[in-house]
């Protein structure tokens, strides 16, 4: 065996063995956001305690720059008459979609706040939506641009960011849901969600801190 390929066989292993735990690279051809054609990892088992109020969110595999990253779970605050449906990686055809969770039981309608503190430095994450509740996607995906988007008044927050409102598809129609403050992140921007066409059809890809 010749000296560059022992180099190369050595460079490959140090690589594989500084890899992040919490990634898993995908061996097929994937698009991004909430549409992957390659079956995500098993779920990780998660340690948490009961927390009076609260219900326990499970952590999932999210398809993040072009592999799979684990997100932790997180702590929701319960809303009475509610129950929490967790999400899901459903297959069709030789497509997988995600499908958020939701709560079921109704909503309000009015501003939401959040809160979404890095589980890094403060613990798991926990989110306050005792107001709004947005409907959950119901699997079909429209095959047209949205409408324009609304003109909202917000004002100004201190600490929080406006995350605008968009429409969403829901029961074969759009669907507006209203903007929501979200916590300010140190050193972070928050990166506006979008519609994008992937062949013929839309599909949301949700915004997030970068």
């Amino acid at each position: 065996m010749t000296r560059t390929r022992h180099f190369a066989i050595a460079l490959g292993l140090a690589t594989a063995a500084l890899a992040p735990a919490c990634t898993v690279a995908a061996r097929g051809s994937m698009s991004t956001g909430g549409v992957a054609y390659e079956e995500p990892p098993a779920a990780r088992v998660e340690s948490h305690e009961s927390r009076s109020g609260y219900v326990w969110i499970a952590g999932r595999w999210d398809w993040r720059g072009g592999q799979w990253q684990w997100v932790d779970g997180r702590w929701e605050t319960e809303r009475s008459g509610y129950a929490w449906t967790e999400g899901r990686w459903e297959r069709r055809g030789s497509q997988w979609h995600w499908i958020e969770g939701e709560w079921t039981g109704g909503g309000s309608g009015n501003v939401e706040v959040r809160d979404h503190r890095h589980h890094d430095d403060q613990g798991p994450e926990v989110r306050d939506h005792r107001d709004n509740v947005p409907p959950a996607n119901t699997g079909m995906y429209p095959m047209s641009p949205p409408p324009a988007p609304r003109q909202e008044t917000y004002g100004t927050k201190d600490g929080y960011v406006w995350v605008t409102g968009r429409w969403n598809w829901d029961n074969s129609n759009w669907a507006w849901l209203d903007g929501h403050w979200e916590r300010q992140r140190a050193n972070k921007q928050w990166v506006m969600g979008r519609w994008e066409m992937q062949g013929d059809h839309y599909v949301w890809i949700e915004g997030g801190w970068n």
